[in-house]
């Protein structure tokens, strides 16, 4: 007669968020009388295993298969740097998820969400609140009807879903991309077009959004107000060029850089999308209602300076061995992005979101 063989089963209390292991499978529970929780994993210093700071409480794990988080009530702020992917389920709060971890299952509810999950093949799905999601290659992403921001310009199979809404959401997507329900008020840029593919130094309008995709020599993109055109101003390989453009055509500025050292001004009130890409950049958005900047320059240090009233999203370069300053408005609400231990955020307010693979750096 064999014996019954129970599978090791271990339960932690880390005071206000549970945790549950069962040698494969890492659970984590925030309880709904903590304001807010505030989620790290990260790799140990021992060999396969694993760290979870909850709420300044530190435990040690032999390495999951998958690690879940669950905070149905409250507020998070859910940070996975051991890229092991899991199910993240958060209800109606204010929740701020940044994930390295492919194939991650994020669902929020209809409070102010901040998703970032760049490693792709992930399924985000948000709920009617104020929606802000960075995605990556091969995702699935639904957002709600409120306030939609969705950057996720990878060269891939991304699917974007966006449900009827009444005022303008903010679509950055790549060339093979699915975009669904996007509205006619909508901003929308698709980068990487034939014609406008990277270094191709081009300056080209289309559906309303004006690009400009900087050639490798590092380019210089000035936008500025001339009567009823916008004037673009260009010194791309060493020439030097005006165009011009019925400022009633435009409504969103959409750049993209070179492998070079790359300027990038825009001094109208038409939003702006803009990012950097390789070298060291400076790019200066411009008084529209939104700038979202990312600076580039994975092996240079570059500047992102947020100049718009309502709303800045600033993201330094995605290596950790760069320092990036990104420059937010003080008068505006500011989303500050960091891969490095070393940026220097300016203007940062006590409002602002900053979204970080260092949390626990970050005063």
């Amino acid at each position: 007669m064999s014996k019954l063989s129970l599978e090791h089963l271990e339960i932690r209390d880390l005071l206000s968020v549970a945790s549950r292991f069962d040698g494969q499978v890492l659970s984590l529970t925030g309880n709904n009388d903590t304001p807010l929780h505030t989620v790290l994993i990260r790799p140990a210093l021992a060999a396969g295993t694993i760290e979870v700071v909850a709420d300044g409480v530190v435990s040690t794990y032999s390495t999951p298969t998958a690690i879940n988080y669950l905070d149905a009530a409250g507020n998070s702020q859910f940070t996975n740097r051991a890229a092991i992917a899991g199910r993240i389920t958060l209800g109606d709060g204010n929740q701020i998820v940044n994930t390295t971890a492919a194939g991650s299952t994020i669902t929020a509810g209809d409070g102010n969400n901040f998703i970032q999950a760049l490693a792709g093949n992930s399924t985000i799905a948000t709920g009617n609140g104020a929606n802000n999601v960075y995605g990556g290659p091969g995702d699935t992403i639904t957002v709600g009807s409120g306030f939609n921001i969705v950057y996720d310009i990878f060269p891939g199979n991304q699917t974007v879903t966006v449900a009827a809404h009444a005022g303008t959401d903010y679509l950055f997507i790549g060339p093979g991309t699915t975009l669904r329900g996007a509205q006619p008020g909508d901003r929308v840029a698709r980068f990487f077009a034939p014609g406008r593919t990277p270094g191709s130094g081009t300056l080209v309008l289309e559906d309303r959004t004006l690009y400009f995709t900087a050639s490798n020599a590092g380019d210089t993109y000035v936008a500025s107000n001339f009567g009823d055109q916008v004037q673009v101003t260009t010194i791309s390989n060493g020439r030097l060029a005006q165009n011009y453009f019925n400022r009633a055509d435009v409504d969103l500025i959409a750049n993209f850089g070179g492998s070079g050292r790359d300027t990038f001004i825009n001094t109208t009130t038409i939003p702006d999308v803009q990012y950097g890409a390789g070298g060291q950049n400076v790019l200066i958005g411009g008084r529209g209602p939104l700038n979202l900047l990312k600076a580039g320059g994975a092996a240079s240090n570059s500047v992102a300076f947020g100049r718009s009233p309502v709303y800045n999203d600033l993201a330094g370069s995605g290596s950790p061995a760069t320092t990036s300053v990104l420059v937010g408005n003080s008068g505006a609400f500011n989303v500050f992005r960091t891969n490095s231990a070393t940026d220097v955020l300016a203007n940062r307010q006590r409002n602002d979101v900053v979204i970080s693979l260092f949390p626990d750096l970050v005063a």
